[in-house]
């Protein structure tokens, strides 16, 4: 019989030790959690093991890399709707100034912005950017970020995350646990063998 048998339900205090188990970061430690229950390493163990703490970490970790890299993608077509319009507008401005004759005849700069803007447009019409494309400008995007900055950002990204958990400056993740219920006395029955 194992010493610390699996616990079927998962209860309030034990979701709050993940929680705080999660906020530790990086350097998460099982140890550490039971000394800021209050509890023993054994049983942050077992309820790790029994609720499969290290897969929810490595799903919520998934999907804030994923709120992550739609932000850089909507930040990127953010930005290449912007040029487009910048390079419109530079292009009505070039040929008006050429038609006015404000400026001198140059056929290569309005081919430059033409070619541009078809560039832009063609890039625009595409209807979804494949996995890879979306990995490379995620990517691409967040090695360009400076650490504080990356810093920043999954701190804005954790922070709306306890927002939908409630969770507020007012209202914080809990620091300690109270103590779990007790546990249920169990009797020992003896049935007697008339024979």
């Amino acid at each position: 019989m194992s010493r610390n048998p699996a616990i079927k339900a998962e209860q309030e205090h034990h979701l709050k030790a993940f929680e705080l188990y999660y906020a530790q970061g990086e350097k998460r430690s099982l140890s550490r959690l039971a000394t800021q229950i209050n509890g023993s390493v054994a049983t942050t163990k077992a309820w790790a093991r029994s609720f499969g703490w290290l897969k929810r970490i490595g799903e919520r970790d998934a999907t804030i890399a994923r709120q992550v890299a739609d932000e850089a993608i909507s930040s990127a077509q953010q930005t290449q709707s912007r040029n487009r319009k910048l390079i419109e507008l530079a292009t009505s401005k070039l040929a008006k100034a050429m038609l006015s004759g404000q400026i001198k005849y140059q056929l290569a700069d309005l081919d430059r912005l033409i070619r541009l803007q078809a560039f832009l447009d063609a890039e625009a019409g595409r209807a979804e950017l494949s996995v890879d494309e979306k990995c490379d400008a995620f990517l691409t995007a967040w090695m360009a970020l400076p650490d504080e900055e990356r810093r920043r950002v999954i701190a804005r990204v954790r922070g709306r995350a306890d927002e939908k958990r409630g969770w507020t400056t007012s209202n914080p993740p809990p620091r300690a646990l109270p103590e779990p219920p007790p546990k249920p006395q169990s009797t020992t029955v003896v049935l007697s063998n008339p024979d």
